[in-house]
């Protein structure tokens, strides 16, 4: 494993990443159709009960951010893939809105750790250009993960129901929790760091780089979100995609995303992360040019062609953003700096974007692939702006033993 940086504890560190992912997968694939089939609720209440506990637990980011400074990045991720195995096994159980709303909110509040705490254990785990590493192998294990949890999702269900899918969450999160506890983290107690127990939000609040960081990646933010929620409905309704199809471009999204990582963050490692992330944010607005150009040319291939760059522009933005992302922030304050990120960033436009993109759907296909061009372009032109964010020197009293450096 000469290509994951070293540091005590990284099988289980990848294998609980994996096992989780797997688990994942498996959900992704039915999703809402889960929550009916189980529940047997109206999918007005289910959509009611999912959002309620979305904003919840949404507006819980800055104690889970205070929570990872205090207590570290590792046993708040435990406790997190505790949380949303309760809640996975609480749908099994629900016949009620308030059932409902209540396992949601657990299994929702897991989910709002898992971001913030990865980044930040990420970051306690490996420094320097190890992080791009780490990062990016990291990305390659959970989306094969991912990929064969899809696979297998379909034909489990078919033997074992629908509450199969709640059983193999609860087992993969229980089992991501306890192969967590096997890693080690070097560095002092965070609960023991300076300012810990601060009014640390505010610190983030005020870091004028930082903010202006996370308004500069909003339009990425949205750009991650257009597979889930406006590619499917504008193929589907727009161009009049058969179901297989759009499921074709959802593996192809899938399987390239694993193949391509590694590869792609190899050719990248002597470059500046600010570069990377700027020609990510140039490489999706390429792609949405492509998808808005599907209404004239041939649809399947065209689709075909925009989906293969819109994956490389993840590939070649993900390792470098969520590497200068970590490195911005302060040792002592990774978690609210983290959850601060997740909040606003990644939290605000989840809730958002299926009504922004139905929206401009409604109004033009072009109107939707114009917006989402243009803010990316911004990004990039943001990137370079912001320009390189030096190691933090604090940072090097908390290498583990056995750290590989320079290896990027």
């Amino acid at each position: 494993m000469s290509w994951v940086p070293a540091f005590p504890g990284r099988v289980p560190y990848l294998m609980a990443g994996a096992i989780d992912a797997l688990g994942n997968g498996f959900f992704a694939a039915f999703s809402l159709l889960f929550f009916r089939q189980v529940t047997g609720l109206p999918m007005a209440e289910i959509g009611f009960g999912l959002s309620v506990a979305f904003v919840a637990t949404l507006l819980a980011s800055p104690a889970v951010g205070a929570g990872i400074d205090r207590f570290g990045a590792k046993r708040m991720l435990v406790a997190g893939n505790l949380l949303s195995a309760t809640g996975f096994a609480g749908y099994l159980v629900v016949d009620d809105l308030p059932l409902l709303i209540a396992a949601a909110t657990l299994a929702s509040l897991g989910n709002r750790v898992y971001y913030p705490g990865s980044s930040a254990l990420i970051g306690d785990l490996v420094t320097g250009r190890d992080r791009d590493a780490l990062v990016a192998v990291r990305s390659t294990v959970l989306m094969s993960a991912v990929g064969l949890g899809g696979l297998a999702s379909g034909l489990a269900v078919g033997f074992g129901g629908y509450q199969v899918v709640a059983i193999v969450q609860v087992v993969s999160y229980t089992a991501a929790a306890a192969l967590l506890l096997r890693v080690a983290v070097a560095g002092p107690a965070r609960s023991a760091a300076p300012g810990a127990g601060g009014p640390g939000l505010l610190t983030v609040l005020r870091d004028r780089r930082f903010m202006a960081f996370i308004v500069i990646s909003l339009p990425i933010s949205f750009a991650q979100d257009v597979f889930i929620w406006a590619l499917p409905l504008y193929a589907g309704t727009e161009l009049h995609m058969s179901p297989p199809v759009i499921g074709a471009l959802s593996a192809w999204n899938t399987a390239l995303s694993a193949l391509t990582q590694l590869p792609v963050s190899r050719l990248q490692r002597r470059s500046r992360r600010t570069r990377g992330a700027a020609l990510g944010a140039l490489l999706y607005a390429v792609a949405f040019a492509a998808f808005g150009l599907a209404g004239w040319l041939p649809g399947a291939i065209t689709l075909g062609v925009a989906t293969t760059i819109y994956v490389l522009a993840e590939r070649v933005q993900l390792p470098p953003l969520e590497a200068l992302k970590i490195s911005m922030a302060p040792v002592r304050l990774r978690g609210r700096y983290m959850a601060a990120y997740s909040m606003l960033c990644g939290g605000l436009t989840a809730a958002v974007a299926p009504l922004l993109f139905t929206l401009a759907l409604s109004v033009s296909p072009l109107l939707l692939w114009s917006v989402l061009g243009t803010g990316v372009l911004a990004s990039a032109v943001g990137y370079l702006w912001l320009g390189e964010q030096p190691e933090l020197e604090s940072e090097a009293a908390t290498a583990p033993a056995g750290h590989v450096t320079g290896n990027r």
